[in-house]
């Protein structure tokens, strides 16, 4: 029934997008002083890989105004803090109250709609037909399900998705035929962190007794909660720390979010210092640190926009595709175990070998090596340069 259902919405979407394109043409616009809408509701990281299409859009291209749609409190204070958004919205859970949303900001008559990468679901396609933008742009979403050959002409203009680029540049390729501007990755726009999270980060390290002339590694052993396949064992990140405690005289911070919360304890029994703040603390807490150790995660992205160099531990994601891009960064790869990446698109991957052994199979002693190959080890503390 539920199938059936699906393909009834699926064949009034396309009636209703075709019969619409048909009526509106072909459209063009000029960016300056133009209206956007950004939808960006997948998870952390990406928003933070669509933050440079903002930054771009304002700066370069003159956007009049930049409203984005978000899915999470987190994103919320992401964007609130790049300061080159005017609205940001927040899409509700319920059906009520997205009709409401939908009718708010349909009233503002956008130019131009972008679906910041990647944003596969079919239901903010129908959203897209609800806002009624002037100009519609998306990527084409074929690799992630069949149906969305039946929804392409709500868009104005679809394109193509390029495996073996970074979802940077994949979102930069939205607005490629709109501008005469090439767009060329150097930074993450300045994150402006609100006076309340620097205080409460002041009173953490007071309370911790951590000195700003000591050097602080972070350990995230997290991802999003169900996401296995990118999680490194939690004993290795535990073994990785003491070594880096023992040896080098590290401060060690354990950074912990909802999916990773249930672990606190764990780290806590072995010594480690952790923390379990609001988003906007963390990244004020962050910003003091000299690296940040994770999987592939939001986290991961979010150091690197604060220029906090990155090792990022990775097991069936691609490092091209969703890499650190914004300051010193180290990847660990096992090379060897051949089917990876095997998670560029689709996240519901099934391992038929040895249960995820691309990541499982990574020592302490291989992160280690690299840290110290690669002169993480050698970072001393900036108190100048992140002073909080």
């Amino acid at each position: 029934m539920k199938r059936i259902f699906k393909y009834i919405v699926v064949f009034f979407v396309w009636t209703l997008s075709l019969v619409r394109r048909i009526i509106r043409g072909r459209r063009r616009i000029s960016l300056s002083g133009s209206r956007c809408l950004i939808i960006s509701v997948s998870g952390i990281g990406n928003a933070v890989m669509a933050t440079p299409l903002i930054q771009a859009l304002k700066v370069s291209c003159g956007a009049a105004v930049i409203d984005v749609l978000t899915s999470g409190a987190s994103h919320a204070t992401l964007f609130r803090g790049i300061r080159f958004c005017n609205s940001i919205y927040l899409y509700p859970k319920t059906g009520w109250d997205r009709l409401k949303l939908v009718h708010s900001i349909r009233r503002n008559k956008y130019d131009l709609l972008l679906l910041a990468f990647p944003t596969p679901e079919i239901h903010y396609t129908l959203l897209v037909l609800a806002v009624n933008a002037y100009m519609v742009i998306s990527h084409d979403y074929g690799i992630y399900h069949p149906f969305f050959r039946f929804l392409k002409y709500v868009a104005d203009h679809i394109i193509s998705v390029n495996k073996n680029l970074h979802d940077i540049e994949q979102n930069a390729n939205l607005v490629h035929n709109l501008t005469d501007h090439t767009f060329i990755f150097k930074s993450y726009p300045p994150f402006i962190i609100s006076d309340l999270a620097v205080e409460q980060a002041q009173h953490f390290y007071r309370d911790k007794n951590i000195g700003m002339a000591e050097t602080v590694c972070f350990i995230h052993p997290g991802s999003k909660r169900g996401t296995d396949y990118k999680r490194w064992p939690l004993d290795r990140f535990i073994a990785l720390g003491h070594k880096l405690k023992d040896e080098h005289n590290l401060i060690v911070i354990v950074i912990l979010g909802p999916d990773e919360e249930e672990h606190r304890n764990l780290f806590e029994q072995h010594g480690f210092i952790t923390t379990l703040f609001s988003f906007s603390t963390t990244l004020a807490i962050l910003q003091r640190g000299s690296m940040l150790i994770s999987n592939d995660s939001g986290m991961m992205h979010v150091a690197s926009m604060m220029r906090v160099p990155t090792v990022t531990i990775w097991g069936g994601t691609d490092m091209r595709r969703n890499g650190a891009r914004g300051n010193k960064a180290l990847n660990i790869v096992n090379d060897s175990v051949r089917c990876r990446p095997c998670v560029r698109f689709a996240p519901d991957i099934h391992c038929p070998a040895v249960q995820f052994e691309c990541i499982q199979s990574i020592s302490v002693d291989q992160v280690y090596q690299g840290m110290l190959q690669n002169g993480f080890l050698s970072i001393k503390q900036n108190a100048g340069k992140r002073k909080i």
